[in-house]
Order: structure tokens, then sequence, then C-alpha cells
């Protein structure tokens, strides 16, 4: 009985753990990489310009909802779905 846990904790669980411990801080350190290469594009500067020039009455509106929060929540979500989705043994 003893033998057989053992053995599946050695065989099964630790490499698990070590394996995706190791996929964590792979997509961990390679996030800001890419945020910072997409930060260089000359889209993200054109979409702040345009999200500037919203008028102060539409912004009345929209503060409550939280539309520069939840944009943030977004783009960070898509990105770190890109992300996941590029490494082989999670996407």
């Amino acid at each position: 009985m003893i033998g057989e846990l053992l053995s599946f904790i050695f065989r099964k669980a630790v490499p698990k753990f070590f394996m995706f411990t190791a996929l964590f801080y792979i997509v961990l350190e390679f996030t800001p990489v890419l945020i910072n290469w997409v930060a260089g594009s000359d889209v993200i500067s054109s979409l702040a310009a345009s999200l500037g020039s919203i008028p102060n009455d539409v912004g009345y509106f929209l503060q409550p909802f939280k539309i520069d929060l939840g944009l943030k929540m977004v783009c960070s979500a898509y990105i770190t779905r890109f992300i996941i989705r590029r490494v082989p043994l999670m996407g």
C-alpha cells in the first residue's frame, strides 16, 4: 500500500509538478517580453489617441462601468491566452 503510494508520487506527481512549475515560469518571464513587443507598435499609440479623444459627455457615462479597467483586463486576458496557446504541452 505504501509502496504503491510512493510509486505514484515519485513517478506521476513529482515530475508533473516540476514540469508545470517550469512552464509557469516560462510563461511568467515571456509575458513582459511580449507586452513590450506589442507596446512598441503604432497600434497601441493610435488606440490611446483615439480613446483620449472621447468627449467628456461620453466619458461621464462610461466611468460607472469602469471601461478603462475592463479594457486593460480584456487585453491582458487575450495576451495570456495567446501565450498559453503557444506552449506545446498546455495549448
